[in-house]
């Protein structure tokens, strides 16, 4: 049966997504579901039919109904002539498995358009044949549901929070820094007890500090003194089980002064050029004084002698 043809005989069927058997409860296709699972995670539904539906080549699909809404078709699977097994998808990320009897419908990453009532029918339905529903529930995620970490990136007092909930399944809280430069080995900075509500440092200077948040959330901070040189880090927030970890920088804003390496050389040499500078301008005003002291003495030799007057004549006789 094409896919074509598949889809038009579902839609007419969907409206009656049930028929009761109640005489022979083996022929039941029958659903399970996690029943709640939280937004982001992987689920999977499993349908089990009255037949083996790989070996029998028997078409078939899965819909999904929800609150009052019209059913809605999920996948249809049918067998083409060379007994292989097309399934067109719809409305989500899905996969489809088969596997004898069972068919398992996966969904990588849940969304509340997930959530309903799943149904299984083969097609076309036998008439013995009766249909069990299973709902899928998604829980939105929440701050109550996971761990989160705060880098304060203040240049007077910076500091790192990890914030959690109880419901979150670990009894020990580890905050852990990383070297962003050096690929050293993580160093262990706040290490937290759950049921007592208590955290320890083993790094000197270290200030730890403990409030609580609406909602059951415990927050737990550590104030970072200045001379710690705690810039440039990666700090995590994790529980030694793995349920849940997060992650932030702490980094400065502020762009560390660099030295002035054109001012340097400048502030080098300002000096031999004053002096070089005072050296030419004293040649140069020797130079200049002896030049007119030449000029002087050679317009001297050059003038004419004056006769000597009358008087001066006479005194000489």
């Amino acid at each position: 049966m094409t896919l074509r043809i598949f889809r038009s005989v579902v839609l007419l069927l969907l409206v009656v997504p049930t028929v009761l058997a109640e005489d022979d409860p083996t022929n039941i296709n029958s659903c399970t579901t996690p029943e709640t699972v939280l937004e982001g995670e992987a689920a999977a539904l499993t349908c089990t039919y009255s037949q083996n539906v790989e070996s029998d080549k028997q078409d078939f699909y899965i819909f999904r109904s929800q609150n009052d809404e019209e059913p809605v078709i999920v996948v249809i699977c049918a067998w083409d002539k060379s007994y292989q097994l097309n399934c067109d998808i719809k409305h989500g990320n899905y996969n489809v498995t088969v596997h004898a009897h069972r068919v398992i419908l996966n969904i990588s990453s849940a969304q509340p358009v997930h959530a309903g009532n799943y149904s299984c029918s083969t097609l076309p339905p036998a008439t013995d044949q009766r249909i069990e529903q299973c709902s899928l529930a998604v829980q939105a995620k929440t701050t109550t549901d996971t761990m989160s970490i705060v880098c304060n990136k203040d240049v007077s007092q910076p500091s790192v929070m990890c914030m959690f909930s109880e419901s979150i399944d670990a009894t020990t809280i580890v905050l852990e820094r990383h070297d962003l430069l050096n690929s050293k080995q993580a160093v262990e900075v706040m290490r937290c007890d759950k049921r007592s509500e208590r955290c320890t440092s083993p790094l000197n200077g270290y200030k730890i500090t403990i409030t609580e948040k609406p909602g059951n959330i415990k927050v737990y901070g550590v104030m970072i003194p200045l001379d710690a040189a705690d810039q440039n880090r990666l700090y995590v927030c994790k529980t030694p089980e793995g349920s849940s970890c997060d992650m932030c920088k702490l980094t400065t804003d502020e762009v560390p002064p660099q030295p002035d390496t054109d001012n340097k050389i400048v502030q080098t040499l300002i000096v031999p050029l004053y002096l070089i500078f005072a050296v030419m301008v004293v040649i140069v005003i020797i130079v200049v004084v002896i030049v007119l002291k030449r000029c002087k003495f050679k317009t001297h030799q050059g003038r004419p002698v004056e006769p000597l007057s009358e008087q001066v004549q006479l005194n000489q006789a």
